[in-house]
Parts: C-alpha cells; sequence; structure tokens
C-alpha cells in the first residue's frame, strides 16, 4: 500500500503572508535618504521652491515603509523643545496677530515642514555605519555634479535656466542666489563625509570650490557665510567643546542684541557711508531693519504674531517716504527710484533675528537662543573633520539667515531638515581606505 505523505509528513508552519517590504540587509530609511540626495542636485538647481516637496516626498516614503516606533529617538533629540515651544508660541500668537489667517495658514504649515523634517532627521541618526557609507558616497557624485551645472549656469548666463523660466536677463543673474547658498550649505555634509573616509585633501578641495564657483555672482551673502563658516570649521577641529560654547554663546547674544543694534542710527549710517553707490538693496536692508526696530518697541515681549511682519503697521509705506520721515541722510540719488516704489518691509525682515523679535517677542528670542545653543553642542560629536564640517554648516547657515531669506518660507525649513538629516548621517569614526 503506498504511503501516505500527507499523514506521515508534519504540516509546514504557518509563517503568515509574506512581508509587505522585502528591503534585503539594509533598513529602508537608507534608499529613502539616498533618493533625497540623487534628487537634490535637479531640484536645487532648477526648482528650488520645491525643495519643500522633496522633504514630503522622503519623509513620507519613510513614515510608510518605516515609522518611527516609541519615543526613545526622539528623546534623544533635545533641540525639539525649543522647536515645538516655537510651534507653540506660534499658534498662541495667532490671538493677537495682526493678521491671524496668515498665522493660522503659516502654523500648519510649518508644523507638518517640521514632522516630516524631524522624521527624515531621526531616521538618518539612526542609520549604521556602512549604511551611511552608502549615502555618502552617492552625495559625493551628486555634489560634484550640482557643482559642474551650478558653474555652467554661473558663466554661462543661466542658459539651461534661461529655457525653463521667462524671466529678464537681470532675474536670470539671480535665479542662481538660492541655488548657490544650498550649494555652500551642502558642501559641508559632503565634505564631513570624506573626512570620514579620510579624505582630507578631496574634502577641503571641494570646500574651496563651492565658494570659489560663487565669487563674483549677484548674491555675496553666500561668500561671507563660506568664509564665516571655515572660520567656525577651524575653530571646532581644534577646541570643540570651548568653541561649541563660544559659538552658541555668540549667536544667542545676537539673536537679543542684533535687533536693538541694527536699528540704531549710528551705525547705520557709518555702515552706509561704507556701502557702494549702487548697494541700493544693502541701504533697503538697513531701512528695513530701523523699521523693524520701531515695531518691536512697540510690541516687545509677544510680537505681532507668526507671518505677520508684512502686515505689522507702516510696513506698505514706500522706503523713500520712510527715510524721509525719520530724517534719514545716508540715502542717495542711486535708490531714490527703486526705494520711491519698494516698500520699507515688502515681505519680511531679510533677517532670522529681527523676524522672530517683531514677530514673537521676547519670548522667541529666547527659545532661538536655546535652539542655537543646542544645536552648537550637537556640533561636538565626531573626529576633528566631521566635527568642522557640522560647525561649518551651522556657522554658514546662520550667517545666510541674517543676511536673506524669511525664516519660515517652507523651501528654506525643507532645506535647513535635508541638509541637517544629511550632517547627522556622517559617521562619527574615521574610516582609512
Amino acid at each position: 500500500m503506498p504511503l501516505n505523505h500527507a499523514v506521515l509528513d508534519p504540516p509546514a508552519p504557518d509563517t503568515g503572508p509574506p512581508p509587505k517590504w522585502s528591503w534585503g540587509a539594509r533598513p529602508p530609511q537608507t534608499y529613502c535618504l539616498a533618493l533625497a540626495v540623487v534628487l537634490m542636485p535637479p531640484v536645487m538647481l532648477f526648482a528650488s521652491t520645491q525643495m519643500a516637496a522633496l522633504l514630503l516626498l522622503v519623509g513620507g516614503l519613510m513614515l510608510i515603509t518605516n515609522p518611527v516606533s516609541g519615543l526613545g529617538p526622539l528623546r534623544a533629540q533635545r533641540y525639539l523643545i525649543p522647536v515645538v515651544l516655537v510651534l507653540a508660541l506660534g499658534a498662541l500668537s495667532g490671538l493677537w496677530a495682526v493678521e491671524g489667517a496668515e498665522t493660522a495658514k503659516r502654523f500648519w504649515r510649518l508644523a507638518g515642514f517640521t514632522a516630516f523634517g524631524v522624521l527624515v532627521l531621526t531616521h538618518a541618526r539612526e542609520l549604521p555605519d556602512r549604511d551611511r557609507a552608502l549615502v555618502g558616497s552617492i552625495l559625493v557624485a551628486a555634489f560634484w555634479v550640482l557643482l559642474a551645472f551650478f558653474a555652467f549656469e554661473r558663466f554661462s548666463g543661466a542658459a539651461i535656466t534661461g529655457l525653463v523660466t521667462d524671466s529678464s536677463e537681470a532675474e536670470r543673474y539671480a535665479i542662481l542666489n538660492r541655488p548657490g547658498t544650498m550649494l555652500l550649505l551642502l558642501s559641508w555634509p559632503t565634505a564631513g563625509f570624506l573626512f570620514s573616509r579620510h579624505r582630507i585633501v578631496h574634502a577641503v578641495l571641494l570646500l574651496l570650490a563651492a565658494g570659489l564657483v560663487q565669487v563674483g555672482g549677484q548674491g555675496q551673502t553666500v561668500i561671507l557665510a563660506w568664509l564665516a563658516g571655515g572660520l567656525a570649521a577651524a575653530a571646532g577641529a581644534v577646541a570643540p567643546r570651548i568653541w561649541a560654547a563660544c559659538l552658541g554663546g555668540l549667536i544667542a547674544a545676537g539673536v537679543f542684541v542684533g535687533p536693538l543694534a541694527l536699528a540704531q542710527p549710528q551705525l547705520q549710517a557709518a555702515v552706509a557711508e561704507r556701502l557702494p553707490a549702487q548697494a541700493t538693496s544693502l541701504r533697503h536692508r538697513l531701512l528695513i531693519w530701523k523699521f523693524a526696530g520701531d515695531r518691536i518697541a512697540e510690541r516687545p515681549v509677544l510680537g505681532w504674531g507668526m507671518a505677520g511682519s508684512r502686515a505689522v503697521p507702516g510696513a506698505d509705506q514706500p522706503a523713500l517716504s520712510y527715510a524721509k520721515s525719520k530724517g534719514v541722510g545716508w540715502v542717495n540719488r542711486h535708490d531714490g527710484g527703486i526705494l520711491h516704489r519698494t516698500p520699507v518691509l515688502p515681505l519680511h525682515p531679510h533677517n532670522a533675528f529681527v523676524q522672530i523679535w517683531l514677530e514673537l517677542g521676547l519670548l522667541g528670542a529666547l527659545l532661538a537662543a536655546g535652539f542655537v545653543w543646542l544645536c552648537a553642542q550637537a556640533c561636538r560629536a565626531g573626529p576633528p573633520g566631521v566635527r568642522a564640517c557640522r560647525f561649518g554648516l551651522l556657522a554658514s547657515a546662520v550667517t545666510v539667515a541674517c543676511f536673506s531669506y524669511g525664516v519660515w518660507q517652507s523651501w528654506w525649513i525643507a532645506s535647513l531638515f535635508l541638509i541637517a538629516a544629511l550632517s547627522a548621517a556622517i559617521p562619527d569614526r574615521v574610516r582609512r581606505t
């Protein structure tokens, strides 16, 4: 009689349905972060405002494929405390804001980007060293591609960008301001990965190229940020504990002293006299900071509400009229035509510290100072080259924030989160190859 194998053989154990995702030996966040690195060059160069969409894409993929479980990884990130408190203060500021609807819209948008940004940053910090090395290798290649295309655009008058944008020659020249800023900031974590592989010469050449390619361009803030980052990197490599305290203290002091100092007539006149005659945009910034200082004095504790800068009383008056009403004597004939039709405060104060004081008052300034202090302390980790790049990134980002973009702009927040995630993913041990 034939054997009944169905009876004699034991049934196979029920292992349940096959897993939904199969990633091999690597966690899914490795591939998500690598995807962000691959997409960064074209987005930064040709659609810089879409960095916000890139953050949402990468954060969404990480959330779907491998969400953060538990609060352990979040507790280790102390910078989240002032970030959460700033969001809470921003939400409450809608009660006294001059433009409550805009405050509410900006709060929900900022809260969403912050949530996705924290998720990406948390996953980047949890990557094992071999996956960090993979992301770093892709980042180095992507950075040189971005640098090559940026250099071509820079010296060809935005030849490629001009094909996809309807802008004048002058506007094409300014189009590279945002890509140039992100190129510089991205150079720091890229160099950090090279330092972690003991490729010192390659890292130094990369940092030099990131700044030199922008010399002579319209946006000179990035050159100042490049120099400030270099000084901070050198100091951080040699004395990380002392420099973390000094840098954090200097920036925190700037949060409080900066808005008051920038509005002083004597200081403004001294600076204006040393500016080139055609530097109208810089003199306009001086007027913006003076106007913001006047409004800060009216609501020093709570401010005018998140995203309320352009709605504060008098913000829409022509800059030239404001200068005459205040007896400002350093506005010259080159400025008249432009400042006559430009509001004294068009969108935001072009200074993160001034904007936080203006919109969130003293409470917001305290939280901003605490956030910067914690970031400076976090830069101490790693060997000399790695921590130097983290200090350089912090100093460069703060310098740009003090002269250029609105502190709540979505693309700017998203860019900082993505670049900070790459900085957090740098291996903290040197691997010789």
